[in-house]
């Protein structure tokens, strides 16, 4: 019952299966050839003065037809029906498809994630609840025993012994208080693949994050920012990643952006914390390409 604070949950096989599905045995490459990263001043502009929103020209940006449209928009109507401009037509909707499947993918892979932590984060809750509920039930018992210990012994006059056993069960107590304070479950769990380590690390060349997905997150705004510096500014609050150089960082970074490592509940919390809002950032971009589908079908219905 009062075994250390310090518990590693041992692994559950019944939960492999979960684990195998969401770790693929090798990255899912969506490479698009002949595909600036960057934008292009010129082509953007332009497609601004055919009439497309700025999220829209984020879409055509991140999937990568901006100079498509310019192309097909520039064609007379008229000649829209013609060859060249049918198969640049399928071309756009081609990239948009593959862009659309690119966020669905990726956002699928979060999902998974984001199940495995919580059904570890639930084993670990268990066994915290488990210790919890025998340390508290020892301290009943151990202040009911030096309740009756200290009264029974005042009763027959054995004062310096009643004082004693109170002393010692109220050390006990306060020693059962401190052991459900600090309180230390952790669980084993592997992330060879990890999302997050990509957005954290910003590599070259992206293996996890799908090109078109990278391009938006990379896209920089007026300011100069991009949205992958917007996202990791916010995991860089104390509650989760902390600034800088600080204990937190170094505690949890080492972690969450690593292939693996032992995970207490208040460490997966933070974890699932940061793939919902990878997850929501990504999201933002099926807006942008339900936009650009929009206003294509505007600018040339057919």
């Amino acid at each position: 019952m009062l075994t250390g604070c310090s518990t590693t949950v041992p692994p559950d096989p019944t939960r492999g299966v979960l684990a195998r599905m969401c770790v693929q045995d090798a990255p899912i490459r969506m490479p698009m050839r002949n595909v600036p990263d960057a934008p292009d001043p010129a082509v953007e502009a332009r497609l601004a003065e055919l009439g497309l929103s700025l999220a829209a020209i984020e879409a055509a940006h991140a999937v990568g037809v901006s100079r498509q449209i310019v192309q097909l928009l520039s064609v007379p109507a008229s000649q829209r029906e013609r060859p060249g401009a049918l198969r640049t037509y399928l071309y756009l909707n081609g990239r948009i498809l593959a862009g659309t499947l690119a966020v669905s993918s990726i956002q699928s892979e979060i999902d998974c994630e984001n199940e495995r932590g919580d059904a570890l984060l639930l084993r670990v809750r268990g066994v915290m609840d488990r210790r919890s509920q025998r340390l508290n039930l020892a301290a009943i018992i151990v202040g009911a025993g030096t309740a009756a210990l200290t009264g029974g012994l005042s009763v027959i006059g054995g004062a310096v012994s009643s004082n004693v056993v109170g002393i010692a069960g109220g050390g006990l107590e306060a020693g059962l208080g401190l052991a459900m304070q600090f309180d230390h479950v952790a669980a084993e769990l592997r992330t060879p693949q990890n999302a997050l380590a990509e957005i954290w690390n910003r590599p070259a060349e992206p293996t996890l994050i799908p090109r078109p997905v990278w391009r938006y997150l990379t896209r920089p705004g007026s300011d100069g920012s991009t949205r992958l510096d917007s996202l990791i500014s916010e995991w860089r609050a104390p509650d989760l990643i902390g600034e800088p150089g600080s204990d937190a960082e170094r505690e949890r970074a080492p972690i969450l952006f690593g292939t693996g490592g032992m995970y207490t509940a208040e460490m997966l919390e933070v974890r699932d914390e940061l793939l919902d809002q990878l997850q929501a950032v990504i999201g933002l971009m099926s807006r942008s390409i339900r936009i650009l589908s929009a206003e294509l079908h505007d600018l040339d219905p057919r």
